[in-house]
């Protein structure tokens, strides 16, 4: 199968590239990157053909998602799939979280800002995370193609509950860019808001 085949997302109807592309390496994980420097590597990836990109709040605590964002913002909407995590808030105030450190103490992100990941997995947590990395993905305009936001259920972040069916449809129906979301079961429960 070649890299740019379209593929079907989990059990989902949205096609993405068979390859996609994570940002987590554009948001500065072990080595310091610019934004020239992520901006030209995912044009690279677009001219390579891929049309799937990843991102997360915690990938450079808010410069993946917002350098990809940048690195994307000349392309045509309609012709690629970004997805991002859910319940993952970046916080100024908050006290620095051990996921953001390796085990010596040394942060995983070079240059990222001093910000912490707090772990949010209530629905008013999750709701703020879709529409804050909505802004630093530099989308949410009415009639945009999919932006999926997973929920993923770390065993040692896990809620006291899993979300039922009902629990993630009331969820997801108080985000009004939600058109559907999916239940893809992995290893645990993976929550993906398709918008």
């Amino acid at each position: 199968m070649r890299h740019d085949t379209a593929v079907r997302l989990g059990r989902t109807n949205v096609e993405v590239t068979a390859l996609g592309f994570g940002a987590t390496a554009i948001g500065g994980m072990y080595t310091e990157v610019s934004e020239a420097q992520a901006v030209q590597t995912v044009a690279a990836a677009w001219d390579a053909g891929l049309r799937f990109f990843d991102a997360a709040p915690q990938y450079g605590r808010g410069n993946g998602e917002a350098r990809l964002g940048k690195g994307l913002a000349g392309y045509p909407r309609d012709e690629y799939v970004l997805s991002s995590k859910v319940g993952r808030l970046l916080r100024a105030d908050a006290p620095p979280n051990p996921d953001d450190f390796d085990p010596h103490g040394v942060p995983y992100d070079a240059g990222a800002p001093d910000i912490a990941t707090v772990y949010d997995y209530s629905r008013d947590g999750v709701l703020r995370s879709i529409e804050e990395s909505r802004a630093r993905l530099g989308t949410g305009h009415p009639g945009e193609k999919e932006l999926v936001h997973e929920l993923m259920h770390l065993p040692e972040k896990r809620p006291r509950k899993k979300w039922t069916h009902e629990e993630t449809q009331n969820l997801v129906r108080g985000c009004n860019k939600v058109r559907r979301f999916v239940i893809i079961p992995p290893r645990g429960v993976t929550l993906r808001a398709v918008y």
